[in-house]
């Protein structure tokens, strides 16, 4: 198992424009496709890796990565998280307990965080 947290962008002070954020966004979809094509070549058929990816908080909304662009190519498939055999369903409790299962990604976020992190888990 593989577990990063890669570049997530530049350091700014002031929230990207939303073409700015995509440009950011396609030249890192590149790099971690590329390290993901070399960590795919030495993990074991039953490896897993987790890492964290960026969504970017645009001066007009948040642009994140397509995951499916990312692992293209790699043998990379994603693993979703929190099987909803394991998770009991708290629905019946207020909406911000709600626990989403099946998920590609979990966030990870803060209040006036311009680069946020979601997770992700993908196996060979």
């Amino acid at each position: 198992a593989v577990a990063f947290e890669p570049s997530l962008g530049p350091v700014t002070r002031k929230n990207p424009t939303e073409r700015e954020a995509e440009i950011i966004i396609k030249e890192l979809t590149k790099l971690y496709r590329e390290a993901l094509t070399q960590i795919a070549e030495v993990l074991r058929p039953d490896g897993r890796v987790a890492m964290t990816i960026p969504v970017i908080v645009s001066k007009t909304g948040p642009v994140s990565m397509n995951i499916r662009e990312m692992i293209e190519g790699t043998g990379l498939g994603v693993v979703r998280m929190l099987p909803s055999d394991m998770i009991k369903s708290l629905s019946n409790s207020e909406e911000r307990f709600y626990i989403t299962p099946e998920r590609e990604v979990l966030p990870e976020r803060k209040m006036g965080q311009i680069f946020q992190r979601q997770l992700i888990a993908l196996e060979k």
